[in-house]
């Protein structure tokens, strides 16, 4: 008499996400995505940027904090700047 064994699946674990935070003044806007592109693209643009935005983007257990000007901040919901501006988000957090 034979004993029919359960099939064991490893547990899937779930990959890390980007976390993009970006602080204005009084706003805090914050996006999630696997890449840092997909966290910065579900981020709803802001109306007006007048002020320096403090950074924040996590994965895992890195992370990176730094400060931007208000240009460089507007620079990261022109479209065509989305793609370059993520890459250099993600550099600082190597």
């Amino acid at each position: 008499m034979a004993i029919a064994k359960k099939a064991t699946t490893p547990k899937e674990t779930k990959a890390p996400e980007f976390v993009l935070t970006i602080n204005l003044a009084d706003q805090v806007l914050k996006g999630k995505g696997t890449t840092v592109l997909e966290a910065l693209q579900s981020i709803k643009k802001p109306i007006k940027i007048f002020t320096k935005a403090n950074i924040e983007l996590t994965y895992g257990k890195k992370s990176m904090k730094t400060t931007w000007i208000p240009m460089k901040v507007k620079r990261l919901f022109f479209p065509l700047a989305q793609g370059i501006m993520s890459k250099q988000l993600e550099y600082l957090l190597k």
